[in-house]
C-alpha cells in the first residue's frame, strides 16, 4: 500500500518530537520489525525465540526505572509499528523487539500473550511487561486479554528472560 505525502509528513512530525534515543530506536524498529513478522510467519515462534535470546542476561535493578524505560523505548516502537501498516497482528514482533531492546540493556522483560473471544472469533494480543507492570499497553490489558497457558502454567510467558 503506497503511503500517502500526508501520512509521510504526520510521521516527520512524529519523529521530531522524539528525542535522540527514541529517534534511533524508531529507526531500528523500521527494519527490524518487518523482518521479525516475516520470521514469525515463515519459521515460526521456535526460530524467532532462538534468534532473539542471544545477548546478555538481565541483571536486578530497580522495577520503577526499569518500568519507566520500557515505556519511554515503546513509544517509538509502537510508532513505527503502526507506520509499517503491517495489519493487526504486528503486535507479537512489536512486543519481541521490545523485549529484545530491553535485554540488551539488562532489564528483564517478558513477552506475554493474551486471548479472547469476539464475534470475529479468536482475537490474540501481545504485548511486553516488567514485573507484572505492561510498558507497551495500558495497565488493564490482562483483564482485556486473559493470559494464555504456555508449556504448562497458566501465565507462563512465552519469552521470559528467566528461562
Amino acid at each position: 500500500m503506497p503511503v500517502s505525502l500526508d501520512s509521510l509528513g504526520r510521521n516527520l512530525r512524529r519523529l521530531r518530537t522524539l528525542d535522540g534515543e527514541q529517534r534511533l530506536v524508531g529507526l531500528a524498529a523500521l527494519v527490524a520489525i518487518p523482518i521479525l513478522h516475516m520470521l514469525f510467519r515463515y519459521a515460526g515462534l521456535r526460530a524467532v525465540r532462538l534468534v532473539l535470546r542471544e545477548g546478555p542476561a538481565p541483571s536486578v535493578g530497580s522495577t520503577v526505572d526499569a518500568v519507566d524505560l520500557g515505556r519511554h523505548l515503546a513509544v517509538p516502537v509502537y510508532g513505527a509499528a503502526t507506520m509499517m501498516k503491517l495489519g493487526d497482528r504486528s503486535c507479537l514482533s512489536r512486543a519481541s523487539f521490545l523485549w529484545w531492546l530491553l535485554r540488551r540493556r539488562r532489564i528483564a522483560a517478558t513477552v506475554v500473550i493474551g486471548s479472547r473471544a469476539s464475534e470475529a472469533g479468536l482475537e490474540a494480543h501481545a504485548w511486553v511487561e516488567i514485573d507484572g507492570h505492561p510498558v507497551d499497553d495500558t495497565a488493564d490489558v490482562r483483564c482485556r486479554f486473559p493470559v494464555l497457558a504456555s508449556a504448562g502454567a497458566a501465565g507462563e510467558a512465552i519469552l521470559s528472560v528467566g528461562e
